[in-house]
């Protein structure tokens, strides 16, 4: 088994309820799921977020695999913000002022802001893009070209906005764990949603693709101990990716 095979299958069993036990004394995921509807109506009704047309659900529930009794299947776009970046273009750049998140500074797991430096002045961001600000704890990711799928957490002290083929995501109202939410979308089983719904040669996601993904939730203390349970295993998982490096090194050079 590979090492992303590996990373894989843990993924897996985590999103299938599988990696740690249920507890009935944690109680069910509807509830939560409740909240999170209720949260997301507040939001559409202060206008802090936008009114968008409902989408249908990527697959029907029939057509899932199990969860626990205790979870829920839920559509994204029911239970996370999904913000698409502005379509900055060249001319509007400057050499200093507020800078954006390009795909280029979204590494896998990171953000590195030295990567590639973009900006717009700040009388411009101000007047019209303020509603595109990052905030720490947001997951961003690439959702257009050869990097798509790569995903981090938003953690910079910078002001910084979305720019063009950036996405971020959050629990609404921070009600469930954004780092499980965060693994959820390293799963083969999220991005595989998105990959079916290609319609050309190159990659190319937005609100429209990711709104229709379906991903399981559990009750939140679970999803706490499964968060957990994953970062307890990262480490074997590198130190095992580092050995198989070094042998197909070894390898290559025999």
């Amino acid at each position: 088994m590979t090492p992303q095979e590996l990373k894989n299958s843990i993924l897996q069993l985590a999103i299938q309820g599988k990696l740690v036990e249920q507890r009935p004394e944690e109680g069910t995921a509807s509830t939560l799921k409740k909240e999170l509807l209720q949260k997301k109506a507040e939001l559409l009704a202060s206008s802090k977020i936008l009114k968008k047309s409902k989408t249908k659900p990527f697959w029907d529930i029939d057509d899932l695999f199990d969860i626990p009794a205790s979870w829920e299947w839920v559509q994204l776009a029911d239970v996370s913000i999904i913000q698409e970046g502005a379509g900055i273009r060249k001319w509007q750049y400057r050499d200093t002022g507020t800078q954006i998140l390009c795909v280029t500074n979204i590494l896998e797991g990171s953000i590195d802001l030295e990567k590639k430096q973009l900006f717009i002045s700040t009388e411009e961001y101000q007047e019209k893009y303020t509603h595109l600000t990052l905030n720490k704890g947001d997951i961003v990711t690439s959702c257009s070209g050869g990097s798509w799928g790569k995903i981090a957490f938003f953690n910079c002290d910078e002001t910084m906005m979305l720019n063009t083929s950036t996405l971020r995501m959050r629990f609404f109202g921070d009600l469930a764990d954004n780092n499980y939410l965060y693994y959820v979308c390293k799963s083969s089983f999220f991005k595989r949603q998105l990959v079916l719904q290609l319609s050309g040669m190159q990659p190319n996601f937005g609100y429209a693709h990711y709104s229709r993904i379906m991903l399981p939730l559990p009750p939140l203390a679970e999803q706490k101990r499964i968060v957990a349970k994953i970062e307890k295993l990262l480490p074997y998982i590198y130190r095992y990716e580092k050995a198989w490096n070094r042998l197909e090194d070894l390898n290559k050079r025999s």
